[in-house]
């Protein structure tokens, strides 16, 4: 295993369920990565089946990263994340120019 999947690409702070795969964005490192199963891509990366993880990914994965951790900090200072993603949510409309 590279480097590169030792960044922390992990969400620990999530309560997981007993039979549920905790998240993690390495497979977003290695070409065919994101198409895995989740079940299984943990060995099959470590296993060297997807290759070397692709350097020029690394940036933009751990910035997602970053910014999915900032934004998962805040949501669970009131709530539950697995509860806000479940919530539905209304776009407004705007009225249209003949009801005027």
């Amino acid at each position: 295993m590279s480097n590169l999947t030792a960044l922390g690409l992990t969400f620990p702070m999530l309560e997981y369920g007993k039979n549920e795969t905790p998240w993690d964005l390495a497979p977003l490192l290695y070409r065919g990565g994101a198409e895995a199963k989740v079940k299984t891509v943990r060995s099959e990366i470590t296993s060297g089946a997807f290759g070397d993880p692709l350097l020029e990914r690394s940036e933009l994965v751990k910035g997602l990263h970053d910014c999915l951790i900032g934004d998962l900090g805040v949501l669970q200072g009131s709530c539950r994340v697995s509860r806000f993603f479940m919530q539905p949510f209304s776009v407004p409309v705007a009225p249209s120019r003949g009801s005027v």
